[in-house]
């Protein structure tokens, strides 16, 4: 029942720190979104909404459907009860958590559709969102790991060997944090 007529309007699949709100660039925390869509016809469906970075809980008409916790590269495919949809307008809310990165609904446009045994509706183009929080801290405490504290590598890779005759070291780092 939740009124989003003063919502604003985004259109999906994307990366909301690429979207064209600029407020929402460089922002990790929540958003949350929701879209309507006509059914002719009620049975079990499938609902796939794609990769969403990072974790999420999507609702159809206020019935919980599926959950993602912290899978930002997880396709999502959630099975929808018979029960759960209505013939005529039918919503669907989904509450995005980002604790780094880009946030959101994002990959390809073909991978955001609900289909039933009769309707396969495409669920790409405009929904509405609404910023729920935005964190000042990037990532929750059970995300860290060893790599990410300030002179684990050094200690744990570079400290041991500064004894050997050696007179230099080349070191890749790799890419997973290059945003940092």
């Amino acid at each position: 029942d939740t009124n989003t007529s003063a919502w604003n309007t985004m259109q999906l699949p994307v990366l909301w720190e690429s979207s064209s709100d600029t407020s929402l660039h460089e922002k990790d925390g929540v958003i949350w979104f929701s879209r309507a869509f006509e059914l002719e016809n009620t049975s079990d469906g499938i609902l796939s909404l794609g990769t969403i970075d990072d974790s999420d809980i999507t609702w159809i008409n206020g019935h919980k459907v599926g959950e993602t916790y912290n899978q930002y590269n997880k396709d999502r495919n959630y099975k929808i009860n018979k029960s759960v949809l209505k013939k005529g307008t039918n919503k669907i809310t989904i509450r995005v958590e980002d604790y780094v990165g880009g946030g959101g609904l994002y990959g390809k446009s073909k991978k955001l559709f609900l289909e039933t045994k009769s309707e396969k509706i495409d669920l790409s183009g405009n929904w509405k969102y609404n910023t729920g929080m935005f964190t000042s801290t990037p990532m929750p405490p059970n995300y860290f790991n060893p790599n990410n504290f300030p002179t684990c590598l050094y200690n744990g890779m570079i400290a041991p060997i500064t004894d050997f005759p050696i007179k230099g070291v080349i070191w890749y780092q790799g890419e997973s944090n290059s945003y940092r």
